[in-house]
């Protein structure tokens, strides 16, 4: 118990505060990054709050704990069980909910009315040759869609929905090189991890941003690589579609819209778009990631456990305070001295003289 409540603070901790950092540098990391830099970098967080190892560092932090929360949690040990199990109630109710969901897609799926228009499949085929996409793609139709979207549920066939009116061959073109490009890279698997993640850590309102930027960061990358050395024409008229898009999205929101044509942002979308191709700046997308990334495992702690403690001044007011998982952490004026000690080290630091 002791170890997963440490790993979980871990993850917490660090995980929110990537989350929180990305989103202060989000505009430097969009103009030297470009959009690769930036949507991968949104997977570090993942990573973070789901990785299942941490190193601890000890270094000199004027007595602020490393990992954020440690010191309010040993405050309040007396809370933590029920807190824990308010948490995962709520993860079982949310993973059960998102499951649910995923099987009424799948139904659905079942019963998209397909198109098989010889057209529409030969404007399909074509942008599948081009894109290499190996993988059987069909074409069905909503009524009520007004966007279209990649509709990709477990156990089914893609399905490319199409709103239910008429579109040309230029802009069917766009829209299949688009939803093909996710299919291509799985951005579907990321999204759904991403919605697990949610389940699980309901309760931080940072997960969420971390959804939303990373659907953004998900289209951006997705429109870059549709129109990477495409005409400046080419450009605008992808850029019109989207508009177009989501300008009817406004009016009419689909149930099951798993990756829209349009979203969010559109604004920001259309100005990457039409914009001439970015220089990236690769070192400074590469030193964002290894420290990002390096702060998935590394635990900074200003404290040393007990065994590595030497010679530590406790003359003043002391605290000693139980936790959960039944060891010990030793406060000195309010600062966090020692922490995971069992009764057995707090006694010998008391025999020895250091706690009077």
């Amino acid at each position: 118990m002791r170890i997963l409540l440490s790993q979980l603070n871990h993850n917490v901790g660090y995980g929110s505060l990537i989350i929180v950092l990305l989103c202060i540098a989000k505009r430097p990391l969009l103009s030297k990054g470009g959009h690769f830099c930036y949507f991968y970098l949104w997977l570090i967080p993942i990573f973070a709050l789901l990785n299942p190892i941490s190193f601890d560092v000890y270094v000199p932090m004027g007595g602020i704990d490393g990992t954020l929360f440690t010191s309010y949690v040993a405050k309040f040990s007396e809370y933590v069980y029920s807190f824990l199990f308010i948490w995962i109630l709520g993860s079982l109710i949310s993973l059960i909910l998102y499951s649910k969901y995923e099987y009424s897609a799948s139904r659905l799926s079942k019963e998209i009315p397909r198109i098989n228009d010889p057209k529409i499949i030969r404007i399909l085929k074509s942008c599948e040759d081009e894109l290499r996409v190996r993988h059987p793609v069909e074409i069905g139709t909503i009524q009520d869609i007004v966007t279209p979207c990649l509709f990709e549920t477990i156990g089914n066939e893609p399905i490319i929905i199409l709103p239910d009116t008429e579109l040309d061959e230029r802009r069917l073109r766009l829209i299949f090189l688009h939803e093909l490009m996710h299919l291509q890279y799985r951005d579907i698997v990321i999204k759904r991890l991403c919605r697990i993640i949610q389940a699980i850590y309901w309760w931080n309102p940072l997960v969420y941003v971390l959804g939303a930027q990373l659907d953004e960061g998900c289209e951006l990358t997705c429109d870059y690589r549709v129109l990477k050395g495409r005409p400046i024409e080419e450009r605008y008229n992808y850029s019109q579609a989207v508009l177009d898009f989501a300008r009817a999205s406004t009016q009419q929101k689909a149930e099951y819209n798993i990756i829209a044509f349009g979203g969010k942002a559109f604004k920001r979308r259309v100005k990457f778009m039409l914009r001439p191709e970015q220089k990236v700046y690769k070192w400074y997308a590469i030193c964002c990631a290894v420290i990002l990334f390096s702060l998935s495992f590394l635990s900074f702690r200003s404290a040393m456990p007990v065994e590595t403690q030497k010679d530590i001044d406790l003359s003043n007011d002391y605290e000693i305070v139980a936790r959960p998982d039944g060891f010990y952490d030793l406060y000195s004026d309010g600062q966090l001295i020692i922490y995971g000690a069992d009764e057995n080290a707090i006694e010998n630091i008391i025999n020895r003289g250091k706690v009077k």
